[in-house]
């Protein structure tokens, strides 16, 4: 269990909060006082090949990387999510779920909201993780674990759901040492800066999460094209917090649609072209 081997983060916040405290979570009805560690994580498939990480951040909406796709229209045929995965190489029968649609973030986000098909199956394996308040900022030095599958600097792609902790870096210091050649603007966040412990290939879409006491968010997004694992030079992730309230538009949005289109079929004649 990734818990008892990882260490967690430590609860340094800033003074707009990032954690919302909630004594219990429910699944079907029970009560479940503590998912397993990383049960938000899951497998963005192509065919049968893990093509990138995302975090199931509601029963029917993943949060992840937008270049894990061609583009926003992509077709869907080919990509599959599954959830409840430690390791790529499980013989356990996990469900595969389909997309329905990719809904591509705000222009420079790098954000990609992808909507299944039907609500992922929650368990103590495979359950949402908790978006940050709007707007907040996690106190520089915190120590945050980043997620996912890729490779392991000297022992090379095992395919085992692994997590390091990376302490966060100040957007400031962080531009610094990347010499000033990649914009860190408020619309991103660091972590790390050690040698052989960050972001490696397999691992973009993944989350980076934090944690005070009970509650943990998801703080960043890890992305494309900002190396791997490199000393002096930190991880740039996607700052979730700052687009939380576009999040929560999708999330409305959908709601709506779904209800105007559950409206509609109500009122539709049997006969209609709807049900043919």
């Amino acid at each position: 269990e990734l818990s008892s081997l990882l260490p967690q983060g430590i609860s340094l916040v800033s003074k707009t909060s990032c954690f919302i405290h909630k004594t219990t979570r429910i699944v079907g009805g029970a009560q479940v006082h503590k998912a397993k560690d990383g049960s938000w994580v899951v497998s963005i498939q192509k065919g049968n090949t893990h093509w990138c990480g995302g975090s199931l951040i509601r029963e029917e909406w993943v949060l992840t990387d937008q270049q894990c796709f061609s583009s926003c229209v992509p077709d869907l045929s080919e990509y599959s999510v599954q959830v409840g995965l430690l390791h790529l190489n499980s013989s356990l029968d996990h469900p595969r779920l389909r997309i329905a649609h990719v809904v591509c973030g705000p222009e420079g986000s790098n954000l990609a909201l992808l909507k299944l098909a039907k609500p992922a199956p929650l368990s103590e394996h495979a359950f949402t993780i908790q978006l940050p308040v709007a707007g907040c900022r996690v106190t520089d030095g915190t120590n945050c674990l980043m997620y996912g599958w890729g490779e392991t600097k000297g022992t090379g792609y095992e395919g085992a759901l692994k997590a390091v902790s990376l302490p966060m870096v100040s957007n400031d210091w962080c531009s610094e040492l990347h010499d000033k050649t990649l914009p860190v603007t408020d619309s991103k966040v660091c972590a790390g800066g050690r040698k052989d412990q960050g972001v490696c290939e397999r691992d973009y879409g993944g989350p980076l999460v934090c944690q005070e006491r009970e509650s943990k968010v998801i703080v960043g997004v890890s992305i494309h094209g900002r190396g791997c694992a490199l000393a002096r030079r930190p991880a740039i992730f996607v700052n979730v917090a700052y687009y939380s309230g576009w999040i929560h538009k999708v999330f409305i949005h959908y709601s709506r649609l779904e209800e105007k289109l559950l409206e509609e079929a109500q009122t539709k004649p049997l006969h209609s072209g709807l049900y043919h």
